[in-house]
């Protein structure tokens, strides 16, 4: 293998294959940024898979899945959004049932696609609980062209009372579907936990 043939023009990072074993079956994959390509570009043939592996970026990705999804089934959009504020709520409290309305925040958000309002309501309500310690314990929501309006019933975080169950990071793009069919709403968001 010649290294410079393998090598080309130099981008930010250049990802070389070359033999591991040197009998032709196997394959080493070696990102390498773009001072490390330049150096193994002088490098000669016989020594360049040493040098590939002690310039290699020190990383490598790998597949894990920390997510927790979240399947909603109502009669209605509004509805969907309620109850999925309740599904939100057991994903993030160990005991969602000790949660009381002592307060009301109103929330008001606007899409015209149902899915991508969904994964912004839902999206507001993990902020909320994240970035204000505002845990919801029921709502009422109204939808009308595309527009969400919502009254919110919660109260502050209690650890002693409510019990932190997961860190909601996002409310994923990935699988986030809300369809109508005749059984009524149904909505699916990935969360990161």
């Amino acid at each position: 293998m010649a290294i410079e043939d393998t090598l080309g023009s130099l981008p930010e990072f250049v990802d070389v294959v070359v033999d591991g074993d040197g009998d032709g079956d196997g394959r080493t994959l070696y990102r390498l940024d773009a001072w490390a390509a330049r150096r193994a570009r002088r490098t000669p043939t016989g020594a360049a898979r040493l040098l590939l592996r002690s310039l290699a970026m020190p990383y490598e990705l790998f597949e894990h899945t920390a997510d927790l999804g979240l399947r909603v089934r109502a009669p209605s959009l509004e509805r969907l959004c309620a109850e999925g504020a309740r599904g939100l709520t057991s994903v993030l409290v160990v005991a969602p049932e000790a949660v009381l309305g002592r307060e009301t925040r109103c929330l008001a958000l606007a899409n015209d696609d149902a899915a991508e309002l969904w994964r912004e309501w839902l999206a507001e309500l993990a902020f909320l609980f994240a970035a204000r310690g505002f845990v919801v314990a029921s709502c009422s929501v109204a939808i009308r062209a595309g527009r969400l309006d919502a009254e919110v019933c919660g109260e502050s975080f209690d650890e002693r009372r409510h019990g932190r169950a997961h860190e909601v990071k996002a409310v994923t793009y990935h699988a986030l579907r809300v369809v109508e069919d005749a059984e009524g709403w149904l909505g699916e968001a990935i969360l990161d936990i």
